[in-house]
């Protein structure tokens, strides 16, 4: 390929790499597609036979009762006068519209008394030889016969029912039978004419392999009516085991069959569905999609050839114009800028290069202006760097589900093209990212093992410079060493711009808190919380007591650029430098705050183990149902919403307040109910502390839970932080939360 451009061989790429792609993963959902479609075309076809077989059997059972019912009533006259039984035969319409091929009446010593419809010179023969006669005087019971040559319809494959004529002490006096044309117009022969799509077949065997029932008559003849032992499927079903698979008949035909073998009988009923037509949807399918596939590969060589022509287009010009520009006038070297794009920079950069040639002066301005703004751009390059390991992983996810998304598109065109245009779109964002880190130049990190108390407290007289003196500043350490693996200096820069937007946020004064502890994420506290990894973590929070955010400032509090401060007061890089930094560290930083009540930011860093311990883990207790009446008072929709749904599953019935002043307004409505309050400490118009003060007034001995997510110095001065009070700290999971009410409730 070295001949080949390089618009050439990009195209050939990522086509070979989309082919290879998507060829691994059709190949993947199509076996399973097909396994799960072969499965339940097999599993439908054996419903199906359940189906006939109860129907078969249900059918026989009232046609054994109506024959018996018919042979307790045969005149005992009838057994010895020839005309009192034909008259007998003839009066039973209903036995015979079900019998096609005749009733019958056999003596004891198989001699035949009567048939209807009469045939002339029969009566008297003998026909203690057939099988259903010596079974039915040997068995005293009903009896269906395997299938004889019939003699009142010669010729006939006939199939014979029958039911013995007792007398008072239950002795067998003669054999009333009733028989079916297996060629006529009965339950068989329709059973017969069932289609299974095109080519399948229903059809009965006995268990010595006879057929008993086909839709091709010729398998029905005397001559060749036995299957060939080739197919194991069916000698399993034969011996008892209800099977449904792929087999091959005795024609050598592959097909799915069914076997289930009737109740009433020792028969088997069968469905053959051939392979051929059963999976002939699918494999239509599946040729759509190599065409798809094969189309999708050309479209996507096209577009790949055809953006990069243009994207290298301008590169090719400006190469062209380097080349031509010694033998150009000073006047015409300059490059006309068109774009802001890379190549609307590269231009600008060649430009910038031809100025300084011609001039010492105009590049010591420009080398002037540039030293300027070196600060700002090494804060936007350590950004760059720091999202663009997180956002090529945002990428590969969203060029793989769009990938996913455009195989099930393959006959919706108008959402194919959609989904090309997000994967081309994808493609350009890649692209960008790795421009991001070659601009970024990235600084490796001094990482050493640290406590990360001691940096605080080695920074207590820089951050307290950065602030003014109407804000009390004050650390609340952990005792216990908290050991992390960190780069100080990053570490310290998070904390400088923690501490700077605090101060910030709180122009009139306030308390501002660093406070360490340690943490422990588990499997329950990475669901509830959505983020995380499990392990112990040193916990930094910084809270402040300043205006705060609503929800929609929150969260894109750590998106670059983005400031809520004036023009010309702040770059918007503080919190995205910080979010980058925590993430090179392996941690997370999360920010809670509300509207005028502050902000509280909490950054969690791995820490070291220094020699391993074994922890045992503990079982949580089995949660508790109630029936207690609760009091949510709550400002936020979705956290009172997740409260009172995860306590009215287990049981308690809620009443909800939307703040304090409306919580006093339902408690006094609802007092001689309410046997708990779960209760949000910072709220609008009335916090937690004085409305619980206001309620205890009226009732004493009021149960309460305090919420917060708040850390323990802003909480401490709401006074909510006393030994004898039960508290919750948000974000809390339903398991903390339905603990706690029982627990609480129940002391």
């Amino acid at each position: 390929m070295k001949s080949f451009s390089l618009k050439t061989k990009m195209a050939l790429t990522i086509s070979a790499v989309f082919v290879i792609s998507v060829a691994f993963l059709t190949f993947f959902i199509m076996s399973n597609l097909e396994r799960e479609y072969k499965r339940s075309l097999t599993d439908q076809q054996f419903t199906l036979v359940s189906s006939l077989v109860k129907s078969v059997d249900d059918k026989l059972s009232l046609i054994q009762n109506a024959l018996i019912a018919g042979a307790a009533r045969v005149p005992k006259q009838a057994l010895h006068d020839s005309v009192q039984a034909q008259n007998y035969l003839d009066s039973k319409t209903g036995l015979l519209s079900i019998f096609d091929n005749g009733l019958f009446l056999l003596s004891q010593d198989g001699k035949l008394i009567a048939e209807s419809p009469f045939l002339p010179k029969r009566r008297g023969k003998d026909l203690s030889f057939r099988e259903y006669y010596q079974k039915a005087i040997t068995s005293k019971g009903p009896y269906i016969s395997t299938p004889y040559i019939s003699t009142h319809t010669p010729g006939a494959q006939a199939i014979m029912v029958t039911a013995p004529v007792f007398d008072r002490e239950g002795r067998v006096l003669a054999i009333l039978g009733g028989s079916f044309n297996l060629m006529g117009n009965n339950l068989f022969s329709n059973l017969a004419k069932i289609n299974i799509g095109r080519t399948g077949y229903v059809f009965l065997v006995a268990s010595d392999k006879t057929i008993i029932l086909h839709p091709e008559q010729q398998y029905m003849t005397n001559n060749s009516n036995v299957i060939l032992s080739i197919n194991k499927l069916l000698d399993g079903a034969l011996a008892g085991i209800a099977a449904s698979g792929e087999t091959i008949t005795a024609d050598g035909l592959p097909v799915i069959a069914s076997y289930k073998r009737l109740q009433s009988t020792d028969w088997l009923l069968g469905v053959h569905y051939p392979l051929l037509e059963a999976y002939a949807p699918f494999n239509m399918i599946k040729r759509y999609v190599i065409l798809a596939i094969l189309a999708g590969t050309i479209l996507v060589l096209i577009m790949v050839w055809t953006m990069m022509r243009w994207f290298l287009q301008p590169l090719t010009i400006i190469a062209r114009h380097m080349e031509e520009s010694p033998s150009k006038p000073r006047e015409q070297n300059l490059l006309p800028v068109t774009s802001g794009d890379e190549m609307g920079m590269l231009a600008s950069a060649f430009n910038f290069m031809m100025i300084e040639m011609d001039g010492q002066k105009e590049k010591h301005d420009k080398l002037q202006a540039q030293l300027q703004q070196v600060q700002k751009m090494e804060s936007i390059g350590r950004f760059a760097g720091n999202i663009a390991h997180d956002f090529n992983n945002m990428l590969t996810a969203i060029i793989g589900f769009g990938t996913l998304l455009r195989m099930d598109l393959n006959h919706d065109e108008k959402l194919r093209g959609y989904v090309e245009q997000m994967l081309s779109a994808s493609d350009k964002a890649a692209n960008l990212s790795r421009g991001l880190l070659a601009f970024s130049r990235k600084q490796v990190m001094d990482q050493r093992p640290v406590d990360i108390s001691a940096i605080i407290n080695n920074m207590k007289t820089i951050l307290s410079r950065v602030i003014s003196e109407d804000i009390e500043f004050k650390t609340i350490l952990k005792d216990e060493q908290l050991i992390v693996m960190a780069d100080s200096g990053q570490i310290e820069q998070i904390l400088l711009n923690l501490v700077t937007n605090a101060r910030d946020a709180m122009p009139e004064g306030g308390h501002l808190t660093i406070e360490t502890s340690l943490t422990e994420m588990d499997d329950e506290y990475i669901r509830v919380h959505g983020f995380g990894e499990p392990g112990k973590y040193a916990l930094v929070s910084v809270t402040d007591t300043g205006y705060g955010m609503d929800e929609s400032t929150r969260q894109k509090i750590f998106e670059p650029f983005f400031t809520t401060k004036e023009v010309g007061k702040g770059t918007g890089l503080g919190l995205s430098i910080a979010y980058g930094i925590v993430k090179q560290h392996n941690g997370f930083i999360t920010a809670y705050s509300e509207e005028k009540q502050g902000t509280t930011f909490r950054m969690y860093l791995p820490l070291i183990k220094a020699e391993i311990s074994r922890v045992e883990t503990k079982i949580a207790p089995v949660l508790k149902r109630g029936n207690e009446t609760i009091l949510v008072i709550e400002d936020n929709d979705q956290v009172r919403q997740f409260s009172r749904t995860a306590l009215e599953n287990f049981g308690y019935k809620v009443i909800e307040a939307v703040d304090g002043t409306d919580a006093l307004f339902k408690f006094e409505e609802h007092k001689n109910d309410i046997d708990l309050l779960l209760l949000d400490v910072i709220m609008p118009k009335r916090n937690g502390r004085e409305v619980y003060d206001d309620i205890r007034r009226l009732k004493p001995d009021m149960k309460v839970i305090f919420c917060s997510g708040y850390t323990g110095e802003v909480l401490a001065n709401k006074g909510v932080l006393k030994k004898e009070m039960n508290f919750l700290s948000k974000p809390l999971s339903s398991n903390e939360l339905l603990r706690k009410v029982r627990e609480v409730l129940d002391n």
